[in-house]
């Protein structure tokens, strides 16, 4: 997928996958007679007061599928330039590969290294960051704090 595709995506109300989501949703009954509790890396998540039936799953995954769902997410796992503000890669997923590309390893080094230099005597033990979130906030944070 081109970077400028994400762009171009028609507005998802317009969709007719959508309007077919929408009355899945509101079709489907609130499972609440069944405790369905989902354990995933770490996490309990109760599903029993969710509406479920077959025909919102379905209406679901061809939602995600007109939306190209797996062609966008590998390439985010590709690191092609799908952050349209910013014409570039989202590195997150990158940031935790365990052998990331050449140029995610150095910054990695360079990030290291100048944690190391900055505390060299161990005085910061904690640092709060409230943000609103985006591809860099936490590294520009970082650095105008330090750097």
């Amino acid at each position: 997928m081109k970077p400028h595709a994400l762009e171009q995506l028609e507005s998802l109300d317009q969709l007719p996958e959508w309007e077919q989501f929408k009355q899945s949703v509101l079709n489907s009954k609130i499972n609440c007679d069944d405790h369905k509790v989902i354990q995933a890396a770490g996490l309990s998540i109760d599903l029993s007061a969710q509406r479920s039936s077959a025909a919102l799953n379905q209406a679901t995954k061809e939602l995600l599928e007109v939306r190209e769902l797996d062609t966008l997410k590998q390439a985010l796992f590709d690191g092609e330039a799908i952050n349209t503000t910013e014409n570039r890669a989202a590195w997150h997923t990158m940031l935790r590969k365990p052998q990331p590309l050449a140029e995610v390893q150095s910054e990695r080094l360079r990030v290291l290294e100048l944690v190391r230099r900055v505390d060299n005597d161990r005085r910061w033990r904690n640092i709060v960051h409230i943000g609103i979130g985006g591809s860099d906030w936490g590294v520009r944070l970082a650095t105008q704090a330090f750097g």
